[in-house]
């Protein structure tokens, strides 16, 4: 972490509170940022320095849902209903990009943004239809004073997941099948090698 570093652990019921404490807490003790990484997300130790050397507002890390599909939480625009779309991944996806909201498993923010938010910073319980979070509202809030968003396809991160590990017969043949009780509901990887190839794998 850069010289000067604050470092902050918030537990509490109230994730938009959570952060609001380390948000005053960092004005308080001057910082020039504020990078937020959730306790389900695993990064790379250069992480905030890959973010920083952007420059921008708000930038944040690659992170894709736990559930089946597994959509990256990244949203590419917002539709007149008020809800934002997901964005797809596409095979020229790379760099620094922008973007109209993220989710804010690991994210770096300039405290400035935060100096023009009237308090609270964050809030939580800003619903349209399903979509629900301190972030997504955060995201509009700051489009409305002019700020940009970016994320860095090139700086991804790990989210850490529960998932069953079943075994499944499906025609005869044994296959290993992981159910993550995403929104499907249903299993959704089926390797191509057989249970016996497997157990016999030294």
């Amino acid at each position: 972490k850069p010289e000067g570093t604050v470092v902050m652990f918030v537990h509490g019921q109230s994730i938009a509170n959570n952060r609001n404490q380390m948000i005053k807490s960092a004005i308080e003790y001057n910082c020039t940022h504020v990078f937020f990484m959730d306790d389900d997300v695993i990064t790379r130790p250069d992480i905030i320095f890959q973010l920083l050397r952007h420059d921008k507002d708000v930038v944040c890390a690659l992170q894709l849902s736990r559930n089946h599909p597994h959509r990256p939480y990244l949203f590419e625009s917002k539709l007149e209903n008020g809800m934002f779309a997901w964005k797809t991944l596409h095979q020229e996806d790379k760099g620094l990009v922008k973007i109209k909201a993220a989710g804010f498993g690991a994210v770096l923010i300039k405290t400035d943004v935060f100096k023009k938010l009237e308090e609270p910073y964050l809030r939580y319980g800003q619903i349209i239809k399903d979509q629900l979070g301190e972030d997504l509202d955060f995201f509009g809030r700051i489009e409305e004073l002019g700020y940009e968003a970016y994320c860095d396809f090139d700086c991804t991160v790990g989210h850490i997941a529960t998932v069953a590990i079943w075994p499944s017969k499906v025609k005869g043949t044994w296959y290993v099948t992981y159910d993550s009780n995403g929104p499907t509901t249903v299993n959704f990887i089926h390797t191509e090698q057989k249970m016996e190839e497997l157990t016999n794998v030294s």
